[in-house]
C-alpha cells in the first residue's frame, strides 16, 4: 500500500513539538492543501485525539484497545472500534 501514500506521510520529526501538540496534523493540512476545518484525523489515544482536536479537525477515535469512553471525554466526535467499519463512517462525515 505504500505507493498510495508517497508523499502523503507526515511524522513529529517535521516538526517543532509533537503530540499533545497540533503540529503535526497541522503540517499535514498544509502540505497537502486543505484547510484543518476539511481534514479528518483518526486516532487510537486520548493524547492524539486532544491533538487532533486542537488542530481544529474532526477526530475519529479508533478504540480496539482502549474504553471508547477516555475518546469521547477528549473530543472524539466519532468513536469505533473496528476498521472495516471506516469507509462507512467517512461516508456518512462527507455527507455532512
Amino acid at each position: 500500500m505504500l505507493p498510495y501514500f508517497s508523499g502523503k506521510i507526515f511524522s513529529a520529526t517535521e516538526v517543532s513539538r509533537s503530540k499533545p501538540y497540533p503540529d503535526v496534523f497541522l503540517y499535514a493540512a498544509e502540505k497537502m492543501g486543505f484547510l484543518p476545518q476539511e481534514c479528518v484525523v483518526i486516532e487510537d489515544t486520548p493524547t492524539g485525539v486532544r491533538a487532533g482536536v486542537d488542530a481544529g479537525m474532526t477526530v475519529f477515535g479508533y478504540a480496539e484497545l482502549i474504553n471508547p469512553e477516555q475518546l469521547r471525554a477528549v473530543g472524539a466526535s466519532v468513536v469505533f472500534n473496528d476498521m472495516k467499519l471506516l469507509p462507512k463512517l467517512l461516508d456518512q462525515q462527507n455527507q455532512h
